[in-house]
């Protein structure tokens, strides 16, 4: 199965790749990992486009993926190959509400992270995260007929349907290949 999440930052992507990741048994790519060079001495340097672009592609041509990002333009090649395209759409003071946690809990050392964050690359990020919320709302109203793949998740409660879904679909899949 491939299965690509998008949403803004604050929103689970990664958390519900992590979840989708463990039923599945299958690796997730975050594209944050692909889009920065996280190698860098410094914080926010952005990896060559063409090396971006190759490491993208080689995800892609799997036999199965999960992807997730917040990404609209560059990788949209994935919507169209996803078996699932997962819109995490909350409001925003939900995602800003994550992103502070996020932020306080790495700085305090309760949850690992490889980037360098600071107090005004956060700030940045909230400003952009509102943009691109809106970008991102605004395309799948849209293009949503164009994606009949696309689920549509604003709550807690309709992840974790979809979780218990897939876990039906890998059982039932299971079932299937042991008869």
């Amino acid at each position: 199965m491939k299965i690509y999440i998008i949403g803004a930052a604050g929103s689970g992507k990664t958390t519900l790749a992590r979840q989708i990741s463990d039923i599945l048994k299958t690796p997730y790519t975050d594209l944050d990992e692909i889009f920065w060079d996280n190698q860098n001495d410094s914080f926010g340097i952005k990896r060559d486009e063409l090396i971006r672009n190759e490491m993208y592609r080689s995800v892609l041509i799997q036999e199965t993926w999960i992807v997730e990002g917040a990404y609209l333009s560059w990788p949209s090649e994935g919507f169209k190959h996803a078996d699932k395209l997962l819109f995490l759409d909350f409001k925003k003071r939900i995602l800003n509400y994550r992103i502070i946690r996020r932020f306080i809990k790495r700085k305090t050392g309760f949850e690992d992270c490889k980037k360098r964050e600071t107090v005004g690359s956060i700030i940045k990020l909230l400003k952009w995260n509102k943009n691109q919320a809106l970008k991102m709302k605004e395309y799948f109203d849209s293009e949503e007929e164009n994606f009949p793949n696309l689920n549509r998740l604003a709550s807690n409660r309709e992840i974790r349907k979809f979780l218990k879904d897939i876990t039906v679909i890998k059982n039932n899949s299971f079932d299937r290949n042991c008869t």
